[in-house]
């Protein structure tokens, strides 16, 4: 008996690909298909058996230029990806038909898609080479099919972004919108111009087009992801931050409410809520932003540094001072976190550990208050600011305690600073008479 569940063309694809078929276009379709419906991994693991068939060397090559995206769109990874893509151009070189011509600049394309972050000059030469021969299949291809046409449209857009041309990518998406039948094809092409308008300044045009991308209907929520995180980072280059963290907080409802959706792009979304919440000073978002990065991240991630470090600078707002303090300290005890970060931790556990003092004299904890106050004294330059009112905290707890020439002694430490302000001079010179006139 059927399967109730499948879907006509699924069920059709699936005989193709039982059949041996090998041809790429039957993958690429079953493949989307099995993404629209969540099924991801499933997707993934249909594109890897199509290898194990020994395809001819063109179907072969753009198998595995297809499988190299998939992977860089489902899992964020690079290092496989970038080796599909190398695999398929060597097994397209020499081959001048314009099947090959397309495959070769799909699979230059992804190398410089992967190579971008690590290797920028050699990413650069791989879009230069895509575009010069997506120019070739464009050009001879007057009855090419309309699907692939907007495929190649939209390649050259990215490409072209990717370059730094935002008029021309501009440019390539329109052609793309013209060709787009499907409801994901005008999705992705709507996306891609509101991304090239943001790039050539033009943020209302991009927040116009973006907007019309996420009222798209007739695709699976996934595919809006993108348009949401988009247009939220335009709305925040336009200085409307409620409604960008609202736009984010959409993209990443439609990930959370689904274990099967890919999570790639979590970290940036629960960065820039981060961002947008520490400048709204919603610093308890901000921290939760922050803490569900931290949760996430692998510690050889930067990110995972950097997030715990804002971590702690909420911590820190909202009068946590110990959990500030202690979210820093973990940074500067690891050799795993960038200096720069660990440098910064330095000193926000100092102003916590400050802010903690401060907390034991308002509440007349004087002896924790002295005893973390000489403790943290060390921590600062003598005589700047912090220093200087560390003694002040430790000579005020002394006088408290009635521990007249304990107070004594910080208070002339504080006189015998040569740049001393005019204000702890005058505060500790005051405090130097109150101690004299009590009679002992």
């Amino acid at each position: 008996m059927p399967d109730m569940n499948v879907l006509p063309n699924e069920r059709l694809l699936r005989e193709k690909v039982k059949s041996g078929s090998l041809d790429a276009d039957d993958y690429r379709a079953l493949a989307s298909l099995l993404c629209e419906t969540n099924r991801f991994d499933e997707a993934l693991a249909l594109l890897r058996a199509s290898l194990r068939l020994h395809p001819p060397n063109l179907s072969r090559a753009a198998l595995l230029t297809l499988l190299g995206w998939y992977v860089n769109d489902i899992t964020g990874d690079t290092e496989e990806p970038l080796s599909l893509g190398e695999q398929a151009a060597a097994l397209t070189e020499g081959l001048e038909t314009i099947e090959a011509l397309t495959v070769r600049a799909q699979a230059q394309s992804l190398i410089a898609e992967c190579a971008w972050n690590t290797d920028s000059k050699r990413a650069a030469a791989a879009a230069d080479s895509a575009l010069s021969l997506l120019a070739r299949v464009t050009d001879a291809s007057s009855s090419h099919n309309i699907t692939k046409m907007g495929e190649l449209h939209l390649a050259a857009a990215r490409l072209n972004m990717m370059l730094g041309r935002s008029e021309e990518a501009a440019m390539r998406c329109k052609e793309a919108l013209h060709v787009a039948r499907e409801p994901v094809e005008l999705v992705l092409s709507l996306t891609e111009l509101g991304v090239a308008y943001r790039n050539s300044g033009k943020l209302a045009e991009a927040r116009e087009i973006l907007a019309k991308a996420v009222k798209s209907s007739g695709v699976v929520p996934y595919v809006l992801v993108r348009p949401y995180y988009e247009l939220g980072l335009v709305e925040r280059d336009l200085g409307k931050l409620p409604e960008a963290r609202a736009k984010l907080e959409k993209a990443f409802e439609i990930i959370d409410a689904n274990p099967a959706i890919p999570r790639v792009y979590i970290p940036e979304l629960l960065n820039a809520i981060s961002a947008i919440s520490y400048e709204l000073r919603d610093f308890e978002g901000a921290a939760k932003a922050n803490q569900a990065l931290v949760n996430i991240c692998p510690t050889s991630n930067p990110l995972y540094w950097r997030s715990l470090l804002w971590l702690a600078q909420c911590q820190w707002d909202l009068g946590q001072f110990e959990m500030a303090r202690a979210s820093a300290e973990q940074i500067v005890e690891s050799a795993l976190a960038p200096e720069a970060d660990r440098a910064c931790a330095r000193n926000l556990s100092r102003r916590a550990r400050l802010s903690v003092v401060e907390s034991y004299y308002a509440s007349k904890d004087y002896a924790a208050c002295i005893r973390e106050g000489k403790a943290l004294l060390p921590e600062f330059a003598e005589c700047d600011d912090s220093y200087l009112a560390l003694l002040l905290l430790i000579g005020h707890s002394h006088l408290n305690l009635e521990n007249k020439s304990s107070a004594r002694k910080y208070y002339e430490a504080i006189l015998d600073c040569p740049s001393v302000s005019p204000g702890y001079r005058t505060t500790a010179e005051s405090c130097l008479t109150r101690i004299a006139k009590i009679r002992h």
